[in-house]
């Protein structure tokens, strides 16, 4: 079959709603096809009619695989794969230490390419030597270049996993500027009436899929404790998961019903963010970035998270938000009720927060460099320098660089 000038990007993620990584598939998608590129996006079960609808009027092309079984996943991707002839593959959420690399190099690209999204840090040992191994014989010899979405990764995969670190480039997430923003009070009113909550009431963001990792319950204690001396605090709790009902109970079981909102899945998050006076981010695990602290701070909105994995990376402590420990909704609920009571403090952080996105974090920067990485295989017009949308004032660079 005769090669095309396409990119695969092969995922392990099932977007049950429109975030900024999709928003990022699509940003990437239309810069390929402005490069007269074909962007294929591979998902394991169908995407949702409204997310499918975005991507076929950006010209991608969509197609399923199956991830019932690692066989079954392999051979739908290798399928994909010969059926386009990609001149470059991109897996995200996969694992480059298996057989996908040798894999993916069997239908002929000239890169391929791995974003590691959720690398956690484990012990030495023979997973190490496992991983070394397939990084000197597999990933070196066949030139698969590895992404990492903050240092911490980065450090994990060198130190952890013993891969070399040539073989990693750290590409940090990014969210649409224009998209994240203060709200008109009337938009605000209008989200918090959908929910019953009072106009006046002081409200707590927080997004997330509902896994233990996430922190959720912890933040459930730290509701209880604050609901306890500041009664007109809401919280609105984005997402869905499998922890779902046990989190509902819990808020039964603690009297916050009527003060814990939860909303379901959502493509709005811009407007929950825009709404909050706090966003938190609680996660007791290894986090490996921190998407929905950038979310925040783009819109200029003061953040407390936990000093776990990347987010302390993303997040620049005393100048956006506060960090606390995990496991401690004590210090969870003490740090944004000092927010709450330092307005002053809230909204100093939250302008940092927005100049340090502007800096940092643009949706057209993340793009920008994952096209860098397709230069030397994808044709096209070499990429326009990133106009930008806003002038860090020579005061606040340090803030911006931190």
């Amino acid at each position: 079959m005769t090669r095309r000038n396409t990119l695969v990007s092969v995922l392990d993620h099932n977007p049950g709603k429109f975030g900024s990584l999709e928003e990022y598939l699509l940003c990437l998608s239309i810069e390929l096809r402005n490069r007269g590129c074909q962007s294929v996006l591979a998902f394991p079960d169908a995407v949702t009619p409204e997310i499918q609808a975005r991507f076929e009027q950006a010209g991608v092309v969509l197609e399923q695989f199956s991830s019932a079984s690692s066989f079954s996943t392999f051979a739908g991707a290798l399928r994909i794969l010969r059926t386009h002839r990609p001149t470059a593959v991109h897996f995200h959420f996969f694992d480059h230490f298996s057989l996908l690399p040798l894999l993916a190099a069997s239908a002929g690209p000239d890169l391929v390419v791995f974003t590691d999204h959720c690398r956690l840090p484990q012990k030495r040992g023979l997973t190490r030597l496992k991983c070394k191994l397939v990084d000197r014989l597999l990933l070196g010899p066949l030139r698969v270049q590895v992404v990492a979405v903050s240092e911490h990764v980065k450090r994990a995969l060198v130190e952890c996993y013993g891969t070399s670190p040539e073989h990693v480039k750290v590409i940090r997430n990014g969210v649409n500027l224009q998209r994240f923003g203060k709200p008109k009070r009337s938009d605000r009113s209008a989200l918090l009436t959908s929910f019953g909550i009072p106009d006046k009431s002081k409200v707590i963001v927080t997004a997330a899929h509902f896994i233990p990792e996430k922190g959720l319950a912890d933040l459930l204690d730290a509701a209880s404790q604050i609901h306890a001396v500041s009664p007109d605090v809401a919280f609105l709790i984005v997402g869905d998961g499998p922890l779902l009902q046990p989190l509902l109970n819990k808020s039964r079981e603690l009297g916050l019903t009527g003060v814990v909102h939860f909303t379901g899945l959502r493509s709005d998050v811009d407007r929950f963010m825009a709404a909050a006076d706090v966003v938190v981010v609680p996660s007791v695990w290894q986090e490996p970035a921190g998407l929905v602290v950038v979310e925040a701070m783009a819109s200029a909105c003061p953040v407390v998270a936990t000093r776990v994995g990347g987010i302390p990376e993303y997040l620049a402590e005393q100048h956006t938000g506060l960090l606390v420990e995990p496991h401690q909704p004590s210090q969870l609920s003490q740090a944004i009720l000092t927010l709450l009571e330092s307005p002053a403090m809230a909204t100093a952080m939250g302008a940092a927060g927005r100049v340090r996105a502007e800096a940092l974090f643009s949706m057209s920067r993340w793009v920008g460099e994952t096209m860098d990485l397709y230069d030397s295989v994808l044709p096209g017009v070499p990429r326009q320098p990133e106009v930008p949308q806003r002038v860090v004032p020579a005061d606040q660079q340090s803030i911006a660089n931190r």
